[in-house]
């Protein structure tokens, strides 16, 4: 049973101004504080007794240049790649991106110029890609969209009866989920995923499942 996050996630914001390893300290620090979870998430390998759980120096780069798109995309080849980027450039690395790299699962543009798209480019490539206007309003998606990939993943682990290694995914989730409410003033709480982790009054949520388990 093929795990659906492979061995981890790698995401990579491609952006003239903000991939300047000078600019927007700040707004690479809210991304990073904010994903620190994915960096945790249990590796893809189904012959081990006991889930090991390193972390890794970091789950975002932050690059300026398409050829350094390229270069982290090859040297995380066994990992999951999101991309992420400006509307002005990433559209035209999103075609090849496509056709050369199957690791590369999520893709997200942000900025004023994604209102001037061709309908052509959008219809083309709208299974793919979701669109933003502004850098937290993708962060927040990006981050409930990883956090659901992870309660996959935990599921998973769950129907192998690795309870140890599913409680630790669906904890990550959890703890993405109210990271992304911190940051997600509108629509807090968004309780979809939460709901789901933690139960109701109706239902056993998933880390209860998993807690029973190990009992």
């Amino acid at each position: 049973m093929k795990m659906v996050l492979g061995n981890g996630i790698h995401i990579i914001l491609l952006d003239i101004h903000i991939g300047d390893e000078d600019n927007c300290q700040a707004l690479k620090q809210q991304f990073r504080n904010a994903l620190q979870p994915v960096n945790l998430i249990p590796p893809d390998k189904l012959d081990v007794l006991i889930c090991s759980f390193k972390e890794t120096d970091t789950s975002i780069s932050f690059v300026h240049t398409p050829g350094q798109v390229l270069q982290l995309i090859e040297e995380h080849y066994d990992k999951q790649i999101v991309f992420v980027s400006s509307g002005s450039i990433g559209q035209y690395m999103l075609p090849l991106i496509i056709n050369m790299y199957q690791n590369v699962y999520r893709f997200y543009f942000f900025g004023s110029i994604i209102n001037n798209y061709h309908l052509e480019f959008s219809l083309n490539y709208q299974s793919y890609l979701q669109t933003f206007n502004h850098e937290i309003d993708l962060l927040v998606q990006l981050i409930r969209d990883i956090s659901n990939d992870i309660i996959v993943q935990g599921r998973i682990y769950l129907q192998l009866e690795d309870a140890q290694c599913a409680m630790k995914c669906f904890e990550y989730a959890l703890q993405l989920n109210l990271n992304a409410n911190q940051i997600d003033t509108f629509h807090n709480p968004y309780l979809k995923y939460i709901d789901e982790l933690i139960g109701d009054e109706n239902n056993i949520g998933l880390i209860q499942q998993a807690k029973n388990i190990l009992k």
